[in-house]
């Protein structure tokens, strides 16, 4: 998860896109070091998830764990119906900012 935030701040950059909005704090020599990122990410959108108990993150391993019944009661129709609302979500997001770099 880690590499694919990486690498989707990075691409941006590359094609000339804003990172993210005015306040960001997301520069290159910020997203290319793994430490810094991955404690924004631990700090921020994971930390709310995991308070829910939805997720758990494994310092000592460096793995995300879903809780096992909310695997369970998801079938694979459904989690790419995730998958699709988090990209719609993602492309409205990004839409004033220039759009995502794969469109």
């Amino acid at each position: 998860m880690l590499d694919y935030c990486q690498a989707f701040y990075l691409k941006r950059l590359d094609k000339g896109l804003s990172v993210d909005r005015k306040l960001c704090v997301h520069t290159r020599e910020y997203l290319e070091d793994k430490v810094l990122l991955k404690r924004n990410m631990l700090e921020n959108p994971f930390e709310k998830v995991e308070r829910k108990r939805f997720v758990y993150y494994a310092k000592d391993l460096g793995l995300l764990a879903f809780h096992s019944q909310l695997l369970r009661q998801i079938d694979e129709k459904e989690k790419q119906s995730i998958k699709d609302l988090l990209h719609d979500h993602l492309k409205t997001y990004y839409e004033e900012l220039g759009g995502l770099a794969d469109d």
